[in-house]
C-alpha cells in the first residue's frame, strides 16, 4: 500500500499568516474549553490572540502606503527622462562656456570634481 504524504502548509506571507492567525483564533474561541488548543503548554491563544487584530490593521495600513508610494514614485518618473536630459544639457553648456574654471558649476549646484591627468610614461626601447 502506498504512503500518504500530508503536509499542513504556514503561509510565509505575513498577510496570509496573519490571516490563518484569526482563522485559528475565532476557533478557538468559539471551541471553548473544548479547545484541543487549551492543552498546549509552549503557548496560549489567550495572549497571542489580543495582537492579531493589530498586526491586521498595521499590515492594511502597510499596504496601503505601499501602493500610495508606488504611485508616488511612478507621478515622479514620468518626467524623469526629460528632467535628467536638461540637467545634463545644462551641465554640457557651462562646462564649455566655462572650460578654464569648472569650479563655477558649484555654484549652480553641480558636484565638481578636479583630478590630475597623469601622463603614461614610454619605455625606453633598447638600441640594438
Amino acid at each position: 500500500m502506498a504512503k500518504n504524504n500530508v503536509r499542513v502548509v504556514i503561509p510565509t506571507n505575513p498577510t496570509d499568516l496573519l490571516n490563518l492567525a484569526k482563522k485559528i483564533s475565532d476557533k478557538h474561541i468559539a471551541d471553548g474549553v473544548n479547545s484541543p488548543l487549551k492543552g498546549v503548554k509552549d503557548f496560549n491563544w489567550t495572549e497571542t490572540t489580543p495582537f492579531i487584530a493589530p498586526a491586521i490593521i498595521k499590515d492594511i495600513e502597510g499596504a496601503d502606503l505601499k501602493k500610495k508610494s508606488e504611485e508616488a514614485f511612478g507621478e515622479r518618473d514620468k518626467n524623469i527622462d526629460s528632467i535628467k536630459e536638461s540637467v545634463k544639457a545644462s551641465r554640457d553648456v557651462l562646462k564649455g562656456i566655462n572650460k578654464k574654471n569648472a569650479k563655477v558649476l558649484v555654484e549652480w549646484g553641480f558636484d565638481v570634481i578636479e583630478s590630475v591627468a597623469v601622463k603614461s610614461k614610454k619605455k625606453d626601447t633598447p638600441v640594438a
